[in-house]
């Protein structure tokens, strides 16, 4: 009796979304620009009950306007219950030129369509020659055309880069809307050789699909330039800020075809090829790679058809490659050559996290197991899915629970534990690869305090000694040391003392690579590498033969840089599977590093048959796509997320004396990491160590590059050291200082060198505290400014670098102090620990960072500062617009105090490029005189009153400068002449709200500042973060004051009878 369903309900023309079902009763229809009415057609549940279309005057039929247009069913039940059901029936503007979707055969664009983006890249495979677009209309009425050509004409794509052209065209012909794709070919992963002086500033290899930076015109790789601007936009050679707003570069046609017009050296058979015409060389080349499908060996295409490649071992049964029979005799699992396999030592014992693990379940050790590979396939579906990292980790997780209930009931099954294993690895790489992380902010007065803290190395060494290692033990000795302290602390209950020791634990790991704390990891029971560790130690001990628990184990050993022991597991994986080509260039790897000289020679042959694989393996990814069946991080053969593979080409470059071949080694991994870095898009441990490779191999590169190009480099190095993801490790930093000393050696008077190896030497000085480094800071930036003016490749030597004590050393006789090694301060293996953004911010920018706790409400800006203005000055950026400086009542005059003034250039005799006058340097000046001791309040004052001159729309000069008249009526007239822009951003809520904070205390409320401060204050913060200012007015009886800053702040007319309504209920 009060059944108001409806049975079915349907619209002519159009379909409901979603589709009809009788408990949901909104939808929603779309309808081109040439309907002009739509039929109801619906059938009640209960056939007592009654419907009517409401406003449709008793007929099935509405009629249609532009725009929504809601259609109500209303049931009404016998009993008199009513239920309504909603259309709103959407009709398409005639004048509407929009598509719905886009997409590409083959190929997808670089970002999902949206309406109001009509740009888009996408980057298909290198052998690809032709695209088809699919562009879907929103209304049937438009038209469309492909650059002129109908729909799903087929492009063909030229070399590098192809622009296609996509044209809307509304139904009333009113309206165009042209959507642009930049299609890239994917490059082949092999570095193009080529005698052209045409090279990309970050991968410092030919420029491919060249984009040119709108701020200072210096063109790069797209691909470079993509991963460089993810954390800064500032140019990676010159330091130059962005624009204001996008767009930040475009495509570099002048470069682009003077690329295509040069030869190249083709990557298979050395024959030299027009550019253009290099890919599609490469896909018929005779001499490219194939595997074999015999030996599975990477052959060239023209010896492909060679015959007895491999021999069955009468042993083991294995195949291996004839040519290679003495060496399977020594590895074969059935041989007697084969020195113990056996993991000693070792013994499998239940863990606390496993415990944790297990459930009260059947004991059917099939049907868990086949649980935990059911759960992993689902884990596949979702990880392709769903970009919920919760979701994700959720399946691993019940992975994981049913094979530790499989070990519970089999406890001898190797293959149960390794599978735990893998899985606990999945859950890291999902967390580092997937998971979004936060990022902490440092306060860098904070961050100086503790690294000076001398008694901190004090309680480490006593803990240290605690746990039987010395003094003078490897970091990563005492960390574990530090680990095992906190963890028995803990065990205790004693939280105090554990914290503490946490404390220790992470002040020290800042002085660890990004290679040391993976190590680190890998070998900790409270880290899932750790856990994954053990289990594929459980294993091998189970089951010593198993190529697949000694592969995982093997790379859980190279994680935790045990390479001997990993070597031992890979000739048990090489004796299992004789022809794995991956297999071979791990041995290589871990052989390499190993103290045994004679395995030297062994490890250098696995290498170079490894790097040719890795290479054609990339290749064949970038041509086709990854392809087979999804497999665990832990399972993968060659894998682009494990650096170990590219410290495969350094390793051999090591061991290398050719000065070309070496050159090539590195240089093959400063252009392949980029690109590597694209396809990743969170910046976690995985990208800081593939990044930091990078690093590891453009160092090397300094000790064998031509004595012409060493500024060049040293250049690209310094500024990617800059730009990478924050970070206050202290290998990192001691990296850039050593390669911005050797950027001022080559040229003493460049003024941008000079700032940036003040800016290292800084932020070193806030990690160690060392004093001696401040000075050397101040003398670069005195240096920098000193030198404005002057030619930068001018042989004079300003006076405050002849006084560093690391130039008299270079420059003093051999016999008594060598010049520093190439190498000095180079993560070890390649290593680079992450980075905290704050401490590096305040080390460029010349001011603490000012997060919202750091201020707090009493100073009134709860807005954070970002760093992006200063550091792009302190980097060099060109001078803004120039403006009257700001100066204190108490300041000197500029004639009064005055940094190192630059000497005229001597242009009669010198020619070259001029150092600019630049912020960078003055900004870094003033931060050094706020650490050193004297009274330099003046000097600092006219330092950033030169600063507002040359960039009036800095933030940091004003606050700094405010700072120094703290609390006075000076300070607000410094504030109040910054340039606020219409649209506010926090940067100016800060500055709003120290004025708010300065006009309030001195109680100076009919200053008209005060009006404008909170209205600027209030708009960005919202006007709930005036509530205690806002009492203070009302007890004074501002309520003047008060109108006006509500309506401004809330975007509404006094006259409007709700805020009429609210004056009168708040007595203003």
């Amino acid at each position: 009796m009060d059944n108001a369903d409806l049975e079915t309900l349907k619209l002519v023309p159009g379909r409901l979304n979603p589709r009809f079902s009788p408990t949901t009763t909104e939808y929603n229809v779309l309808l081109s620009s040439a309907a002009t009415q739509v039929r109801v057609e619906c059938l009640t549940s209960d056939s007592g009950a009654s419907y009517q279309i409401k406003g449709a005057g008793g007929e099935r039929t509405v009629p249609l306007k532009e725009g929504a247009n809601p259609v109500v069913i209303e049931v009404s039940a016998p009993d008199g219950t009513i239920k309504n059901y909603t259309i709103t029936v959407t009709k398409l503007a005639a004048n509407l030129a929009e598509l719905s979707n886009l997409n590409l055969n083959p190929g997808r664009l670089d970002r999902a369509y949206q309406k109001k983006i009509s740009e888009y890249y996408a980057t298909l495979g290198w052998a690809v020659n032709q695209v088809t677009v699919k562009p879907v209309k929103q209304d049937p009425k438009m038209t469309v055309d492909i650059d002129g050509n109908p729909p799903e004409t087929p492009i063909q794509l030229q070399s590098m880069e192809t622009t296609v052209k996509v044209n809307v065209t509304s139904p009333d012909k009113s309206n165009t809307k042209v959507y642009t794709l930049n299609l890239l070919k994917e490059d082949t992963g092999y570095r193009p050789e080529t005698k052209s002086d045409l090279i990309c500033g970050i991968c410092s290899s030919l420029v491919q699909c060249p984009r040119k930076l709108l701020q200072c015109s210096h063109s790069f790789c797209t691909v470079c330039l993509s991963v460089s601007q993810r954390t800064d936009k500032r140019c990676p050679t010159c330091g130059a800020p962005p624009p204001a707003t996008p767009p930040f570069d475009e495509i570099d046609s002048a470069l682009r075809d003077k690329v295509l017009t040069i030869e190249v050296d083709c990557f298979y058979c050395g024959k030299s090829v027009n550019s253009s015409e290099l890919l599609q060389h490469a896909v018929e080349c005779p001499e490219r790679l194939v595997e074999c499908p015999t030996c599975c060996q990477d052959v060239k295409h023209s010896t492909l058809e060679h015959t007895d490649c491999t021999t069955s071992c009468k042993l083991c049964g294995q195949k291996y490659l004839s040519s290679e029979e003495a060496l399977h005799s020594k590895m074969c699992l059935q041989g007697s050559s084969l020195p113990n396999i056996e993991l000693t030592g070792h013994k499998v014992n239940l863990s606390d996290w496993e415990k944790k693990l297990r459930v009260d379940t059947a004991d059917d050790f099939k049907e868990l197991y086949e649980s935990g590979e059911k759960h992993e396939k689902e884990y596949h579906k979702v990880r392709n899915t769903s970009s919920d990292v919760s979701d994700v980790k959720k399946k691993l997780e019940s992975a994981a629970t049913a094979y530790a209930n499989a070990i519970a009931a089999n406890p001898k099954s190797s293959k149960a534990h390794c599978r735990l294993g893998v899985i606990m690895e999945e859950i890291h790489h999902v967390q580092d690869l997937m998971a979004k992380g936060k990022e902490q902010k440092v306060d860098a007065s904070a961050a100086n305090k503790e690294a000076k803290d001398s008694s901190k190395l004090e309680e480490i060494d006593a803990i240290c000694q605690l746990h039987g290692v010395a003094a003078t033990a490897s970091l990563s000795e005492k960390l574990k040391a530090i680990d095992q302290e906190y963890h028995s602390l803990k065990a205790k209950g004693d939280s105090f003392k554990a914290d503490r020791v946490q404390e220790l634990y992470v002040w020290k790991s800042k002085q660890a690579s990004t290679a040391e704390m993976i190590s680190l990891n890998a070998g900790s029971d409270e880290t899932f590498l750790g856990k994954a560790g053990r289990k594929y130690e459980d294993g091998v001990s189970l089951e010593p033969s198993s190529y697949s628990s000694n592969y995982l184990l093997g790379w859980s050993y190279l994680r935790q840089l045990k390479f001997e022991d990993a070597a031992t597991r890979f000739r048990v994986c090489l004796g299992a599977k004789p022809l794995f080509k991956h297999v071979k260039f791990l041995l290589g790897i871990a052989l390499s590093q190993c103290s045994d000289e004679g395995t030297k020679s062994e490890a250098t042959g696995y290498l170079k048959e490894g790097i040719v694989s890795y290479q054609h393996w990339i290749s064949c990814l970038k041509r086709d796509g990854a392809s087979g069946d999804p497999q665990m991080v832990a399972e993968t053969e060659f894998s682009l997320y494990k650096p170990q593979y590219l410290m495969g080409f350094i390793y051999l470059a090591d061991v290398t004396s050719a000065k070309e071949e070496k050159r090539k080694l590195l240089q093959s991994v400063v252009y392949l990491v980029p690109r590597i870095l694209q396809t990743m898009q969170q910046r976690g441990e995985t990208y800081l160590s593939i990044e930091a490779v990078m690093f590891t191999a453009m160092d090397k590169m300094l000790s064998i590059v031509d004595k012409s190009e060493i500024q060049t480099f040293c250049k690209r190095l310094s500024g990617l050291l800059s730009k990478s993801p924050g970070s206050t490790n202290k290998k990192l930093l001691e990296l850039q200082a050593e390669t911005c000393k050797k950027c001022v050696f080559a040229e003493t008077n460049n003024g941008q060198s000079l700032a940036v190896f003040g800016e290292a030497l800084l932020a070193l000085f806030e990690m160690t505290g060392k004093k001696p480094l401040l000075k050397e800071a101040e003398q670069c930036f005195r240096a920098a400014i000193q030198v404005e003016g002057k030619v930068m490749t001018s042989k004079s030597v300003p006076e405050q670098v002849k006084a560093m004590q690391w130039y008299k050393e270079m420059t003093a006789p051999k016999t008594k102090s060598p010049p520093p090694a190439a190498n000095k301060g180079a993560p070890a293996r390649g290593g680079i620990a992450k980075r905290g953004a704050a401490t590096r911010g305040a080390a460029r920018g010349g001011a603490a960072t000012r997060g919202a706790a750091g201020r707090g409400a009493a100073r009134g800006a709860a807005a954070s500062r970002g760093r992006g203005a200063a550091r792009g000055a302190a980097r060099g950026g060109a001078a803004g617009a120039t403006k009257a400086p700001v100066k204190c009542e108490h300041s000197k005059s500029k004639e009064e105090v005055k940094p190192s003034s630059p000497e005229p250039a001597s242009s009669e005799t010198e020619t070259g490029p001029v150092n600019e006058k630049s912020v960078g340097p003055r900004l870094g000046l003033a931060k050094v005189l706020s650490l050193a001791e004297g009274d330099n309040v003046e000097e600092r004052k006219v330092l950033y009153n030169e600063v507002i001159e040359l960039e009036s729309g800095l933030h940091d000069a004003y606050i700094e400068l405010g700072e120094l008249c703290r609390g006075t009526m000076q300070a607000v007239d410094v504030y109040c002449k910054f340039p606020f822009s219409e649209e506010l951003s926090f940067d100016d809520a800060y500055i709003f709200g120290e004025m708010v904070q300065i006009l309030m205390k001195l109680e100076e409320y009919d200053d008209p500042r005060l009006e404008k401060s909170l209205i600027g204050y209030g708009s960005v913060m919202g006007w709930n973060s005036l509530e205690n200012y806002v009492k203070k007015l009302e007890n004074v009886y501002k309520t003047a004051l008060l109108r006006n800053v509500y309506c401004a702040v809330n975007k509404k007319s006094a006259d409007d009878s709700d805020v009429q309504q609210y004056f009168k209920f708040k007595l203003w």
